[in-house]
């Protein structure tokens, strides 16, 4: 069975990730001997990566894509506003105010909560 360099894996992972690092990508490879999989490298340039293998190289690459998206932030902290309120009915991601227009906001939760009997009153 094969098993897996989890610290070292986990701190490129890691690494990849964090906004305060330039590394964008990290490539594990399998090591044969060990039956292992390990991190070969990481770095900042994905091309690097890219020449390191060939199609008969068994890999995983974890690469990090910035796409400009301005939500980002707000979906990376809706974690914290969730550590504290736990039950809602809809979530919106909005991108324009006219999403959270109270009518559009209350079709939303009426079709996530199913059979509609009832007046709202």
């Amino acid at each position: 069975m094969t098993s897996i360099d989890q610290s070292a894996v986990a701190a490129a992972y890691e690494d990849v990730r964090s906004d305060n690092s330039s590394t964008t990508y990290c490539l594990l490879t399998y090591n044969d001997e060990a039956k292992k999989i390990e991190c070969n490298e990481s770095g900042d340039n994905y091309e690097d990566a890219l020449s390191k293998i060939d199609d008969s190289t068994r890999c995983y690459i974890f690469v990090r894509v910035e796409t400009g998206d301005e939500m980002t932030k707000v979906s990376t902290d809706k974690a914290v506003v969730k550590e504290i309120i736990r039950n809602f009915a809809y979530e919106c991601l909005a991108t324009e105010t006219a999403e959270l227009k109270y009518d559009a906001i209350k079709k939303e939760v009426i079709k996530a909560g199913g059979a509609n009997y009832g007046t709202g009153k």
